[in-house]
């Protein structure tokens, strides 16, 4: 029995013991029921989380479900928001502004908060991103692009879950990580999502006054101590990391993260950006320096802000002797990412190829013409009669214009998988053939009315006319021929309304259609200032010759220049394109090498054609040689990577004999693995000549070529021959070496002993280099050569004949015409 004094020292003791394990479970000791206690109040947090998010976005959604709706992305910035206002409550609650609101969840949640640095990705997520993501709010609600608020903003997001979420794991607080651990997976994820969808956003048209045209300076980052966070042994490293920043070596990991993620990831971007700041058209700038922008921003303020502040061990803090030395270093890695951005975005005219212009233009192309199928009923020749007036509804076996238009596109972009298509004949008839873009053009106009001869004095006959009617656009109809080393001009021109517009205003660019709805630059211009691109540098400039004048002149064109341009005027939001098709003069010839035929892929087609002074010829060249008569049975590569060969004359061996004439297609095969002969295309000489070189005797492949050098010329090319012969008239019946190693000779008039009765280059095979002896074709420019090459030229052309029509055997050495 205990007496009255020691009873209630007993009931002081338990008093004290119940105090203590109050004390232990508020700060988490070890007392077993505080323990089991803690063990299910950590997961009861991550509940919690998770309701509050759920609850938040169903606000959110209730609130504009019944309003116009809205991108989807609109309700995940809205739930960011309500937790940037969570991360402002915990950072003033840890500073000791206010309390009583989170404590809970900083003990049994995410206690690594507590740090300087949770402390400062608070307040930047509290502030910064809240701005951001009220900005990106607004945006979305009004329809207005939030693309560049959003990269800025992904850019610090990334950067703060980069650094923040390893260093919790690294750290010292790695014991301490609870279940409330995997909210942040929210920040992982969506954000991913996000961000995808920030990239879909179309970027703001640019308001340019002015084009940048000269190499920018690059902006000099200065060098970050990357080097202390890998143990530098280097004095100078000591001597930073004691005497300036400290902080680096902070138990909580965070900092060492921090300029791990500066040294792999931030420095190469570094290079990048110097790059791009020298090179004009690099697009990605536009994009990449406001991410970076953003994540250094964020960076910055929280490193900083954490090496600063009283949460930090005073032997990790920054010292007072040199505070301001690292606030001005710290300060300038700031600053310099933000001009940077500021710069892209102020003058986004030295990267031009930006998706505000080029990706939405590929984009508006293709919506444009994705729904263009073939009317039912179309004759395999369209006949003008056929055509309805311009506001006529289609009918039954009848097109409309727009249905014309878009078919010319189609069928310019497009190769069917058969030599049968639509505005071509089915059987080689000249007479009848008529394209349909033509007739399409002759019925628009008809249709159109106005004053038609001065339209077709200005040879502006094809109208393209948006919708709004605010643009439009005239380029010539057909095709603007020319030969290589000319000097053409592709028409075009333009019609704004209002007429007052001001002309600095308007963006006139100028593509070449390299595939199907493959586009590449030629010319871009900004008011008074242009820029060309690619192998058009200092060769296209605007003509320019009056007022909505959009015409481009073209210096020494070249064989790549072939093929059909896109011209394009953009008035603020409204836009409007015409096409004009550049055509050279030239000649088409079937090539495979001395290994035999069926030797080359894709690759090794383009390779030889240019070795032989040539390109892979498309199809509309490989069709104009059929009409004109070429007639061969191995099929070779074009230019779109398709398989074709023509045959004029249907025979068992190339086909079978029932077949219709016309150009046979294996469709589009593999470029690497796939094996066959080559198509190629040369135009005129461009001011040179081949001659048959007189010699007092026949000579091997080797002295050929030293014999040619001794006469200040080289041995021909293949192509160099083709050139001459079908466009400088060279006829000699007399077999001659080529660069290649093959024996050629040209015939402009079949006679007899000369390899038959049809006009064509003959060929003899490829012959032993060493041993055996023929004469020899040599190039030069005319103005180099005295010696009078009228003999070696016929100017007598059998009459109607304008191709060879061909065929080939290599078993012997015969000539045959190719």
């Amino acid at each position: 029995m205990m007496s009255g004094g020691e009873e209630r020292q007993g009931n002081d003791f338990k008093m004290f013991e119940v105090s203590h394990e109050m004390q232990n479970t508020r700060h988490g000791s070890s007392s077993k029921p505080a323990a089991d206690q803690a063990k299910r109040r950590p997961s009861a947090v991550l509940g919690l989380g998770v309701a509050a998010v759920l609850v938040v976005f169903s606000v959110a959604y209730a609130t504009v479900r019944c309003d116009v709706p809205v991108d989807c992305i609109f309700y995940f910035f809205s739930v960011c928001a309500f937790t940037s206002v969570i991360d402002l409550i915990i950072g003033l609650e840890q500073d000791g502004y206010i309390s009583g609101f989170m404590e809970f969840y900083m003990n049994e949640g995410e206690p690594y908060l507590r740090t300087a640095y949770g402390m400062m990705i608070c307040y930047w997520d509290g502030s910064a991103h809240y701005i951001l993501y009220l900005l990106m709010v607004m945006k979305i609600s009004n329809g207005q692009s939030y693309r560049n608020v959003g990269l800025y903003w992904l850019g610090s997001l990334s950067m703060s879950m980069i650094v923040f979420l390893p260093g919790n794991v690294l750290g010292k607080y790695s014991t301490d990580i609870r279940p409330a651990f995997l909210l942040n997976v929210f920040f992982i994820i969506l954000p991913i999502w996000a961000g995808l969808r920030v990239f879909e956003n179309s970027r703001p048209a640019p308001e340019v006054a002015s084009d940048k045209g000269s190499a920018s300076k690059v902006i000099l980052y200065p060098s970050c101590p990357f080097q202390v966070a890998l143990e530098c042994p280097l004095d100078s490293c000591f001597t930073y990391v004691y005497q300036y920043e400290p902080y680096i070596k902070d138990p909580v990991a965070y900092p060492r993260v921090q300029m791990l993620v500066y040294l792999f990831y931030a420095l190469p971007l570094l290079c990048f950006f110097a790059y791009g700041l020298l090179v004009p058209g690099c697009t990605w700038m536009l994009d990449w320096t406001l991410i970076f922008a953003g994540a250094v921003a964020q960076a910055q303020f929280s490193h900083t802000g954490g090496s600063l502040h009283i949460r930090t061990p005073f032997t990790y803090r920054v010292p007072e002797e040199s505070m301001w030395p690292v606030l001005l270093l710290n300060l300038l890695y700031v600053v310099g990412p933000q001009i940077l951005a500021l710069r892209c975005l102020r003058h986004p005219e030295f990267f031009l190829r930006v998706p505000s212009q080029t990706e939405m233009d590929l984009d508006k192309k293709q919506k444009k013409y994705e729904h263009c199928e073939e009317p039912a009923g179309i004759p395999a020749v369209v006949n003008p009669a056929l055509l309805p007036g311009r506001d006529a509804t289609r009918k039954k076996g009848q097109l409309g214009i727009g249905d014309i238009l878009h078919l010319c596109h189609y069928m310019d972009t497009e190769r069917h998988s058969s030599y049968t298509r639509v505005g071509i004949s089915q059987q080689p008839r000249r007479d009848t053939q008529i394209t349909t873009t033509i007739t399409a053009a002759a019925a628009l106009m008809d249709t159109w009315g106005g004053d038609r001869e001065s339209r077709e004095g200005l040879g502006l006959n094809q109208l393209s006319e948006d919708e709004s009617g605010l643009v439009i656009v005239q380029t010539a109809p057909g095709k603007v021929l020319t030969h290589r080393g000319g000097t053409i001009i592709l028409p075009c021109r333009y019609h704004h309304e209002p007429e007052d517009t001001d002309p600095g205003r308007l963006r006139i660019k100028w593509t070449k259609v390299t595939d199907s709805l493959t586009f590449e630059d030629v010319l871009v211009a900004l008011g008074q200032q242009q820029r060309t691109f690619g192998t058009f540098r200092g060769r296209a400039f605007l003509q320019g010759s009056d007022p909505g004048d959009a015409s481009i002149v073209i210096h020494n064109v070249t064989l790549q220049d072939y093929g059909r341009y896109e011209c394009e005027v953009t008035n603020d939001m409204e836009d409007d394109t015409g096409f004009v098709n550049l055509d050279l003069e030239g000649v088409v010839f079937p090539y495979h090498p001395r290994l035999g035929r069926y030797k080359l892929n894709f690759y090794d087609a383009e390779k030889v054609c240019k070795d032989q002074d040539a390109i892979l010829a498309s199809y509309d060249q490989l069709h104009a040689a059929w009409m004109e008569g070429l007639d061969w049975c191995n099929a070779g590569w074009l230019e779109d990577g398709s398989v074709q060969y023509p045959i004029s004359k249907p025979r068992e061996e190339c086909g079978k004999k029932e077949a219709p004439a016309g150009v046979r297609n294996y469709g589009y095969r593999h470029k690497e693995d796939e094996l066959y002969d080559a198509f190629c295309f040369t135009s005129n000489l461009n001011g040179k000549m081949v001659y048959f070189l007189k010699t007092y005797r026949k000579m091997n492949l080797a002295e050929a070529m030293a014999m040619c050098q001794k006469d200040g010329s080289e041995i021909a090319k293949v192509g160099q021959l083709y050139a001459a012969w079908k466009l400088q008239l060279l006829d000699r019946c007399e077999a001659g070496w080529v660069q290649d190693g093959s024996i050629r000779y040209p015939i402009v008039n079949p006679r007899a002993r000369c390899g038959g009765p049809e006009p064509g280059v003959r060929m003899l095979g490829f012959p032993d280099k060493k041993y055996r002896l023929y004469g020899v074709y040599c190039f030069r420019k005319n103005n180099d050569t005295g010696q009078d090459f009228g003999s070696e030229i016929t100017r007598k052309v059998q009459p109607g004949v304008k191709s060879a029509k061909t065929h080939y055997t290599s078993d012997r050495l015969e000539p045959s015409n190719i």
